[in-house]
């Protein structure tokens, strides 16, 4: 068995290889500016947590209401005209 174009293969990848960079630098080179707008920003307490976590649930089960109600009138509307085709035609 011969391994030569196996070996010939991870050796071209690893002259190949690309130089990583860091994102930051990156952005440097291609907009000539520097990242200084970048502000770190304070941890949550707990209590906002728990608002946060409160208003991502009521949205989240306003979606599943309303994707509920879209399928559930797709649904009807469907059985309607299954059932006047069907029995009524």
């Amino acid at each position: 068995m011969s391994f030569g174009s196996a070996i010939g293969a991870i050796v071209s990848q690893k002259n190949n290889r690309r130089e990583r960079t860091a994102k930051t630098d990156k952005f440097l080179a291609t907009t000539g500016s520097g990242i200084s707008g970048v502000k770190s920003h304070r941890n949550p307490s707990d209590g906002e947590l728990k608002e946060l976590r409160k208003k991502m649930i009521l949205a989240h089960k306003k979606r599943k209401q309303k994707i509920l109600i879209i399928t559930a009138g797709i649904l009807f509307v469907l059985a309607v005209v299954f059932f006047y085709f069907m029995f009524w035609y």
